[in-house]
């Protein structure tokens, strides 16, 4: 369905026809400045349900019994931008960590 803007039988309704390219620029940057902010948000959003999966699994059989609470306080998520890449980690600080998480082998 063609737009007002923009007649072309395959255009989004919303679609619109630009003669300026000064305009278009604009707007392109003004929509560009806000897609980090919400991307930084929604992989927030999801780093803190995983963190709080993992401290549940670290709270007694299969993981490891809760005697001190130390291992499941160590869980942390962060979240990295670099170079417009945003991306998201849950971790540990605990040298105990990588132990428990792929098992006993070696000293």
């Amino acid at each position: 369905m063609p737009s007002p803007s923009n007649p072309h039988p395959n255009a989004h309704p919303r679609a619109g026809a630009y003669a300026n390219a000064a305009e278009l620029a604009a707007m392109l940057d003004e929509r560009a400045a806000r897609v980090l902010p919400q991307a930084v948000s929604l992989v927030r959003h999801f780093a803190m349900p995983s963190e709080t999966q993992v401290k549940a699994n670290a709270s007694g059989r299969p993981g490891p019994n809760v005697i001190t609470g130390d291992d499941r306080r160590s869980w942390t998520h962060e979240v990295h931008v670099a170079r417009g890449t945003v991306s998201g980690t849950v971790g540990t600080n605990k040298p105990q960590g990588r132990r428990l998480e792929h098992g006993c082998i070696g000293p």
